[in-house]
């Protein structure tokens, strides 16, 4: 844990550091200092620059788990933002009414759920638009064309 996880910071101070050079994001409450982790960020740095000095919750929400953000130093950690409120509205909360996993018999299936999952995030915008190359796109398509689940010889693990 952070010496710096008990300070709290204000949003507008959040605000002023917008840059490549001084970027800081809010994250589930929590301000980070990812001025150094820019550079080595997997999605490259453009991806964390566009929500520099901002609350990046429900942009960061689209891509990663809340947990991996337990992979950052804890130097990174400048504070938690005064007031925080958890979001309440329907972002980020799981579809209750999705099928369970045993009912999922291809991958057709699975892609329906996470379609469901993910609508509305930039997340399946990325996915659809095949924006890497199309032949990846065309080729992971067939791959998992030729997978087939067979639940009755599935062993529980």
């Amino acid at each position: 844990m952070s010496p710096n996880q008990g300070r709290i910071v204000q949003l507008a101070e959040v605000y002023k550091h917008d840059k490549a050079e001084d970027c800081w994001v809010v994250l589930h409450g929590v301000v980070y200092d990812l001025t150094e982790f820019v550079k080595l960020h997997p999605g490259g740095a453009q991806a964390i620059l566009t929500v520099a000095g901002t609350d990046a919750t429900k942009q960061f929400a689209a891509f990663h788990t809340k947990e991996i953000v337990n992979e950052l130093s804890d130097s990174c950690v400048v504070g938690v933002i005064a007031g925080y409120q958890p979001q309440t509205d329907q972002e980020g909360k799981v579809d209750q009414d999705l099928p369970p996993i045993q009912a999922m018999m291809n991958t057709a299936d699975l892609e329906a759920v996470a379609r469901r999952r993910l609508r509305g995030t930039t997340a399946i915008d990325y996915i659809d638009s095949a924006a890497d190359d199309e032949v990846t796109h065309r080729e992971n398509g067939l791959a998992f064309d030729r997978v087939f689940f067979r639940p009755k010889i599935l062993v529980n693990v």
